[in-house]
């Protein structure tokens, strides 16, 4: 049974990259593949086992040094997103920095505010005690 499922791949060629030897096979030799291994395997099994060989190079699996570069790639992204996410924290702080500055000048422009309008207020109430009092001796 082993030398027939072997047979199914000759004149199949693979490619080796780190290690990893992977097969590319057309649909026609999948279709071969897996007619001669049902009737040893069962379908079940033959389909299992022809799901583990790529269709065509795009399915084929990624090689170690495809996956470090693309890792290298993330990391250098992440990297110029720390770098943003830093410039955009000193922006904010600066920024931050000068809405408390606006607003202490504005409390403290409110406040004097208030002290001018509480001085008219109890100089206001002052002058109408006096007046009343002035009315009242002189209606007295």
């Amino acid at each position: 049974m082993t030398s027939r499922i072997f047979a199914s791949f000759r004149g199949l060629r693979g490619s080796c990259a780190s290690n990893v030897i992977s097969v590319a096979l057309t649909q026609q030799h999948r279709n071969v593949v897996y007619n001669a291994w049902v009737p040893d395997l069962g379908e079940e099994v033959a389909e299992a086992l022809i799901s583990h060989f790529p269709a065509r190079d795009l399915d084929e699996p990624v090689t170690k040094e495809f996956v470090e570069v693309k890792i290298a790639e993330v990391r250098t992204e992440i990297a110029g997103v720390r770098t943003e996410v830093a410039d955009l924290r000193g922006e904010m702080r600066a920024e931050s920095g000068k809405v408390r500055t606006e607003m202490h000048q504005e409390i403290g422009g409110l406040r004097k505010d208030l002290q001018h309008v509480l001085m008219w207020m109890v100089g206001a109430v002052f002058t109408s005690a006096g007046f009343s009092l002035a009315i009242s001796q002189a209606l007295s």
